[in-house]
């Protein structure tokens, strides 16, 4: 039986329960909780109602489960539960009902096609009603037929109703087994989105999904969540589902827009935005610095996530600051003839009193940036920490990272001074600057 992620946010929030047949978290009072029976729909006890009169002989109908503990409850008669021939589930089944709603699951579908000269041993659900239902297999298509035909309600019908979409209607069904699963697990809907080719049908997804996509693609931008909300999407680059089978712009579907509209008024007061000024998260589990034990908060950071990720998702964000090498040379990344450019790889010498190139290093951050700029002075603390307990550690990838816990504490620290990471942003590329003139 599937186990939720408890990774995710929704594990500790208590709005959601664990759907155990899919392994994902959902609302606990939404549309999946209350087909299952889970969490607010789960069985709860039943108050006695009071005795107006005297009891009758059909209260003794009524079941007592055993006592637990104190409490007693009291579980009224349930409605019988329908039961269906093989051709009444054939009929329900061609109509899109699953088993639970009167119609066949995988195993029943196969071996009803099977029996009547299906040649496959396997074959998707999508199939094997195609084949049943339209005419593929001739006695189980004739019994539906008749079945169908002699049905009271078909006779009282002047005209057919249109068909209800099913997910069967979507073209990802055919393919992917999985599809079919997670569609109708969708907490909000689904989303039919059109086929680039003409007369396929549609690809569908979950519309929570799509405010996923949404959300990514715009970086959970709080300005985008706002404009979103009051049905402005100009200006928001184009979501391309071409790849998918679909258009190369969802964000021009009609459907797509009322429903992200919407959702971005949610959104907001649920505060699923990113704070532009929030400070940038490690992986740090002990806050402050640790005289003599500077890593002792970073027990599975690596080098390349504390520096390589910082620089890309805050200071370099467009890619256009040409730092590769100091990137480079932080990480140890050059090799063979270039190898020397590595921080680190040069021991120290007479020539440089001694002093190591990671020590070089901090003291470029502390005299060529934070004491030309009275604003920063706060961060020399920090950079007289690194300074003396960089020599201290073993190799040069404890090194590197601690190197990289210096770069966010600083940059962190600039944030929380002036509220503003486009600031800290500016500075920290100042830095940046200064740092790769080292390795020239």
């Amino acid at each position: 039986m599937p186990n939720c992620p408890h990774s995710s946010p929704k594990a500790s929030d208590p709005n959601y329960v664990c759907n155990q047949k899919t392994g994902k978290w959902i609302k606990r009072d939404g549309v999946v909780a209350r087909r299952e029976k889970i969490g607010a729909f789960a069985s709860v006890a039943t108050k006695k109602p009071k005795a107006k009169y005297k009891a009758k002989a059909h209260v003794a109908k009524i079941k007592m489960p055993t006592p637990i503990g104190t409490t007693t409850t009291i579980t009224p008669p349930t409605a019988p539960i329908a039961t269906y021939t093989m051709e009444e589930r054939l009929i329900n089944a061609c109509k899109g009902k699953t088993y639970r709603n009167g119609g066949l699951n995988l195993g029943d579908l196969l071996r009803l096609a099977i029996s009547n000269g299906y040649t496959k041993k396997r074959g998707s659900r999508t199939e094997l009603l195609k084949f049943l239902c339209t005419g593929g297999s001739a006695s189980a298509s004739a019994s539906a037929k008749a079945k169908a035909k002699a049905s009271p309600k078909a006779k009282a019908k002047a005209s057919p109703k249109p068909k209800a979409f099913s997910i069967t209607d979507c073209s990802n069904t055919d393919y992917d087994p999985f599809s079919a699963d997670e569609l109708s697990d969708c907490e909000e809907g689904i989303i039919a989105l059109p086929s680039r080719i003409k007369g396929n049908k549609p690809i569908c997804f979950c519309k929570e999904t799509i405010w996923n996509y949404f959300k990514t693609h715009v970086n959970h931008d709080l300005h985008v969540f706002q404009a979103a909300s009051k049905n402005n999407y100009s200006g928001i680059p184009p979501i391309d589902m071409s790849v998918m089978g679909s258009v190369s712009n969802i964000l021009e579907l009609k459907e797509v827009k009322t429903y992200l509209t919407q959702r971005s008024k949610l959104g907001i007061k649920n505060k699923e935005f990113k704070d532009p000024n929030a400070l940038y998260e490690t992986e740090r589990i002990a806050k402050g610095y640790v005289w003599g034990r500077p890593l002792s908060g970073y027990p599975t950071a690596t080098a390349e996530k504390l520096i390589g990720d910082f620089i890309m998702q805050r200071i370099d964000t467009e890619g256009d600051l040409h730092i590769e090498k100091l990137t480079q040379s932080l990480l140890g990344e050059y090799t063979g003839a270039e190898a020397h450019l590595n921080i680190g790889s040069t021991p120290p010498s007479a020539l440089t009193y001694w002093i190591s190139e990671w020590v070089q290093l901090v003291q470029v951050i502390y005299g060529s940036w934070i004491s030309q700029d009275p604003s920063i002075a706060y961060l020399g603390n920090m950079t007289d920490h690194v300074r003396y307990d960089i020599d201290t550690l073993s190799s040069d990838e404890e090194k590197r990272k601690l190197i990289g816990i210096l770069l966010i504490d600083m940059y962190n620290a600039i944030i929380t001074q002036t509220k503003s990471a486009e600031i800290a942003k500016n500075k920290l590329i100042l830095l940046l600057y200064a740092m790769q003139q080292l390795i020239q």
